[in-house]
């Protein structure tokens, strides 16, 4: 976890049970062909993952 907001989704979603509906998340790294914040679809037609 990098920040308190992602600890604080955890919580909501591990402890009280809440689904997490909506998050933001950068994805970056050598195997992600299109870096970046996605949106709009599912994760896997938003990056290719080798």
């Amino acid at each position: 976890m990098q920040n308190v907001g992602t600890a604080y989704a955890v919580k909501r979603a591990v402890i009280d049970g809440e689904p997490i509906t909506e998050r933001v998340v950068t994805l970056t790294g050598e195997a992600i062909a299109r870096p970046g914040q996605p949106s709009g679809h599912g994760w896997g037609r938003q990056c290719v993952i080798y």
